[in-house]
């Protein structure tokens, strides 16, 4: 994460994003049952131990040679919807669609992201953690969990509409300087940075989310970035960014490449970065100037706008790109009592729950998962 980072590992991302369209999700595509071995899926409220659970096996997982994605929560992001777990590190195991022998995942099963068995007890199985929570407790407090379910849910939504007029005023702004933008000299540039890229084995694309709009407010990844040998950092011009990417992606579909692609938070039909494994590059979307490493570049992406040509736009552009940020500002306040609901829901659950007879049953859960 860019500020305070909820762990060290590498391969850390978000399934899902709070965006213009509402909650926006990923979790079939990246958690599809016919790619591994044992799907294990989660039921429990918040603050039963969901993530703490995820973390449990993660490490253990770790610890027995797996490698481990990582998938955090678009509205909390200090805490885990599932990790995915594989036996082998390599690029198109990881992001392609292949059944993958000893492979697993588990995952968070409960709303907005609900998921049922589709092959039980065969291919994947229920962790209900309802089954140590005093039910007396909860139905005692059910009015107020009620109201606070209610509260949470209208803070989402105020922040939906929000985030569809910012995206409103982002397509605005994207429609004003496209006859501004050199293709050609874009086109070029690329062309200069795939010259000695070898094709690859076949065409997948795999999405993983970098940013997320959170009860905290934005949350980053920098995961393409660790992973790749040569980076390139894509610099904003007036929200003409995804003109590349979306190049980025054609390009690499052209040569047969793996493509892990991350949507933007905001518009899921727009991309904020690529990462090609075998190519060993990734590209970022990126605020500002940031200080780079020996492996990285920048791409400015003013080098492809020319400026003169929105003269006669300048003052649409600059109201509209104020109108957006105040938007999103604005989202970011009811996301942020959506989390006080949210937290308070979970104070009532982790009252409830007999943690300790959680933690036998996940130590027996995790000897059936990972055998030593």
């Amino acid at each position: 994460m860019s500020s305070s980072s909820p762990t060290t590992q590498k391969l850390r991302y978000f399934t899902a994003s709070n965006s213009a369209g509402g909650f926006t999700s990923y979790f079939d595509d990246i958690f599809s049952s016919k790619k591994f071995d044992r799907l294990y899926i989660i039921k429990g409220g918040p603050g039963t131990g969901k993530s703490y659970l995820m973390q449990q096996a993660a490490a253990k997982a770790e610890k027995n040679g797996y490698t481990v994605e990582y998938f955090y929560c678009s509205s909390d992001p200090l805490s885990l919807d599932g990790i995915a777990a594989y036996p082998t590190g390599e690029a198109r195991a990881l992001y392609g669609n292949s059944f993958i022998k000893k492979s697993f995942a588990i995952i968070d099963g409960t709303a907005p992201h609900a998921r049922d068995t589709l092959l039980p007890g065969a291919g994947d199985e229920i962790i209900n953690l309802g089954n140590f929570w005093n039910s007396n407790l909860l139905i005692a407090k059910r009015v107020e969990i009620e109201a606070l379910n209610t509260q949470k849910s209208e803070f989402f939504i105020r922040a939906y509409e929000y985030l569809e007029t910012a995206n409103e005023l982002a397509l605005q702004i994207k429609r004003l300087i496209l006859p501004a933008v050199d293709h050609e000299k874009m086109q070029g540039a690329l062309n200069r940075i795939f010259k000695n890229i070898k094709p690859g084995e076949g065409f997948i694309s795999a999405p993983r989310l970098r940013h997320a709009l959170s009860m905290a407010g934005k949350a980053s990844f920098d995961t393409f970035k660790n992973c790749a040998k040569k980076h390139y950092y894509v610099s904003e011009c007036i929200d003409s960014a995804h003109l590349l990417f979306a190049r980025v992606m054609k390009m690499a579909e052209e040569r047969n490449l793996l493509t892990v692609y991350s949507p933007s938070p905001l518009s899921p039909q727009h991309l904020d970065g690529l990462y090609l494994p075998e190519a060993g590059i990734a590209f970022s979307l990126c605020e500002g100037r940031p200080e780079l490493e020996e492996n990285e570049k920048i791409i400015n992406m003013e080098r492809f706008v020319d400026l003169q040509k929105l003269r006669d736009s300048r003052t649409r552009l600059r109201l509209s790109k104020k109108y957006q940020n105040a938007m999103i500002h604005s989202a970011f306040e009811c996301l942020s009592d959506a989390r006080r609901a949210h937290f308070a829901i979970e104070k009532i659950y982790i009252s409830a729950m007999n943690f300790k007879k959680k933690e036998i049953a996940t130590e027996q859960l995790l000897s059936k998962i990972i055998p030593q």
